[in-house]
């Protein structure tokens, strides 16, 4: 799979995620097997490229760091 189609399909799964997540009330209008059927891709997704998981965690660390450095400026 190519970078772009594999980053491509990265953003949207967890654009996916987020959506099932943090945003309850959007996740409501899925039926129960458009639910499943995104669960199903977005598992089997990561389960083919867990990498994506590596990268996710790198980014989440990066901003973390990030809003430490912002606490500790401001203190």
């Amino acid at each position: 799979m190519s970078f772009f189609l594999r980053s491509t399909t990265a953003a949207a799964s967890a654009a996916l995620i987020g959506l099932i997540a943090a945003t309850p009330v959007a996740a409501e209008n899925f039926s129960g097997a458009q639910r499943s059927e995104i669960e199903r891709i977005v598992k089997e997704y990561l389960i083919e490229h867990p990498e994506v998981l590596q990268e996710a965690m790198s980014a989440l660390e990066k901003r973390q760091a990030a809003l430490e450095a912002e606490k500790h400026a401001k203190a």
